[in-house]
């Protein structure tokens, strides 16, 4: 198996994740500071759940093909429980994640700055040839 495209989409991944950083780290301005909070975990999870995600995907494969050659063996299969059990966690908190970072533009369109619904004289930006 390739590792090149699997390390590839956990790097785009882990970028999309420090994008959505950039708010916190510009002190980009929030409605309310529950939703700064909501925002700021929901950023790191976005960017720190993709690498352990793929890691343990990885584990559960190699170990599924380890426990086939010896099935008796306890300790490999409660190994390959916790690692799976694991890896549906980081997968259930990035879903929600992801509807968070989702959801908290939509909601923060109820506080808008005094000036969101201003209209802009385009003809002094782009004046008419």
């Amino acid at each position: 198996m390739n590792i090149t495209p699997i390390f590839i989409g956990a790097l785009v991944a882990v970028l999309f994740g420090i994008i959505h950083c950039l708010a916190i780290w510009l002190h980009f301005p929030f409605p309310s500071t529950t939703e700064h909070e909501i925002w700021k975990v929901a950023a790191f999870i976005i960017t720190n759940a993709p690498l352990p995600f793929q890691y343990l995907g990885r584990m559960i494969l190699s170990m599924k093909t380890r426990s086939r050659h010896c099935p008796w063996n306890i300790y490999v299969r409660i190994a390959e429980r916790a690692t799976h059990v694991t890896w549906c966690v980081i997968l259930f908190a990035y879903i929600l994640a992801r509807i968070a970072l989702l959801a908290l533009p939509l909601i923060s369109l109820r506080a808008l700055p005094g000036g969101a619904l201003d209209d802009v004289e385009w003809s002094k930006f782009f004046p008419h040839l």
